[in-house]
């Protein structure tokens, strides 16, 4: 006897209609707002390496950042690298669910269809932005199986033709909106046209 789960959503049973899609595009900006990402370390960490922040060596806080400061060198520990990796795979694997489930969601509007997988694309763009641009070399996972994260580390190189594939694929199929009016799954805040273009930009 083989009885389908009714007590717990799963990714199979999840990511098909436009309300779940949505809220799975939510939870996708989710890890950007974390402690190991805009919450504290992320641009805490990129400010140090430049002359717009100082910090002075009084505690065990300053003391990472004072060595990042004055040696360039990206100094992790369990609270800053894990946090800010674990973020961003996070992320990744949120956008990865929703752009490879998108084909089987019913979705009235192809607008709407074409926003959503938008808005995944500038985020696994983003994402893979912020780990190539302090690890460099990293495992690129495109699809939704993150059975193993023992996948060889790709080049730099590698991943950033990847970021650009998805910003590119926004501008030519035209994925996103310049703007947003507001109104519900319009939310002010969300990634545009614009945001992809700048994002393009810093990779090319």
């Amino acid at each position: 006897l083989e009885v389908v789960p009714v007590d717990a959503v799963t990714s199979e049973s999840y990511y098909k209609t436009e309300d779940q899609l949505f809220k799975a595009l939510n939870a996708a900006y989710s890890p950007l707002g974390n402690r190991g990402m805009y919450g504290w370390w992320l641009p805490v960490l990129r400010d140090v390496m430049t002359d717009d922040s100082e910090t002075l060596e009084q505690n065990i806080i300053d003391h990472h950042f004072f060595n990042v400061q004055n040696t360039n060198i990206r100094l992790f520990n369990r609270n800053n690298g894990d946090g800010l990796w674990n973020s961003i795979y996070m992320g990744i694997l949120r956008c990865n669910l929703i752009i490879v489930r998108l084909s089987g969601a019913t979705i009235a509007s192809p607008l709407r269809r074409r926003q959503i997988e938008g808005e995944a694309r500038f985020l696994r763009a983003l994402y893979y932005y912020h780990l190539v641009s302090f690890w460099g070399r990293a495992p690129l996972l495109l699809d939704d199986n993150f059975d193993s994260m023992d996948e060889p580390a790709a080049e730099a190189g590698v991943i950033y033709a990847a970021i650009e594939a998805d910003l590119l694929a926004i501008m030519d199929r035209g994925l996103l909106p310049w703007s947003y009016n507001g109104a519900a799954n319009q939310e002010l805040g969300r990634a545009t046209v614009g945001a992809a273009l700048s994002l393009l930009g810093k990779v090319q």
